[in-house]
C-alpha cells in the first residue's frame, strides 16, 4: 500500500513524493524495478529536492537508467554536500574517491568525506570508519580504540553489520 500513497502524493503534487517515487522505481519497492522511470522522476525533482539531485547523481555514475556520465554525476553529487545538509552526499563522494569513478583515487579525500559524514551523525559512514581503523586502511594506521569507538556509534543507532564486527573485535581480544 505504501508505493499506491506515494504515488497518489506524487500526483497530487506533493512535492516531497517524487524522490521517494523514485526510490520504490530504483529499488523495486512495492513495483516493479524500472529505472529509467526512476531516472525520469529524480531529474524531474532535481531543481527542488537534494534527494532526487544526489540520486540522479548517482544514477549518472553508475549508467543506470541513462547513459553512463560520471563527471556529470560527480558535479550534482559535489553540489549537494556543498549544502551541508546532505552526509549521504558527502557519504557518497568518499565511495567516488575510494573507487575512483570519474575521478583519480585518492585515499584521503575519500576519509575527509567519510569523516565528514560520519560527525554529521551518518551511519555507514560510521561503519566505513570503524572498519578503516580496525584494518589500517585508507591513510590510517590500526587503531582498534577508535575502530571500536565509531563502529559502538553505529552499533547504538541500530546497525547490524557494526554489531557483529565489533563482537568479532571483542572476542578476538579475549582470545
Amino acid at each position: 500500500k505504501g508505493f499506491e500513497y506515494i504515488e497518489e502524493a506524487y500526483r497530487m503534487g506533493n512535492k516531497r513524493a517524487i524522490g521517494r517515487l523514485g526510490d520504490c522505481y530504483l529499488n523495486g519497492w512495492g513495483t516493479s524495478k524500472d529505472l529509467s522511470k526512476a531516472f525520469a522522476l529524480f531529474k524531474e525533482g532535481a531543481p527542488t529536492s537534494e534527494l532526487c539531485k544526489l540520486r540522479l547523481g548517482q544514477m549518472y555514475i553508475k549508467g543506470e537508467g541513462t547513459e553512463k556520465d560520471e563527471q556529470r554525476g560527480l558535479a550534482l553529487i559535489k553540489e549537494v554536500a556543498a549544502t551541508g545538509n546532505s552526509s549521504d552526499a558527502k557519504l557518497y563522494l568518499g565511495r567516488i574517491y575510494a573507487n575512483g569513478w570519474g575521478v583519480s583515487v585518492s585515499r584521503k579525500k575519500a576519509l575527509e568525506f567519510f569523516e565528514q559524514a560520519a560527525h554529521e551523525g551518518n551511519v555507514l559512514a560510521m561503519v566505513v570508519l570503524g572498519n578503516a581503523y580496525y584494518e589500517g586502511r585508507y591513510p590510517l594506521s590500526k587503531d582498534i580504540e577508535l575502530a571500536k569507538s565509531w563502529l559502538q556509534k553505529a552499533k547504538d543507532r541500530g546497525n547490524k553489520q557494526a554489531s557483529e564486527l565489533l563482537e568479532k573485535i571483542e572476542a578476538q581480544e579475549t582470545n
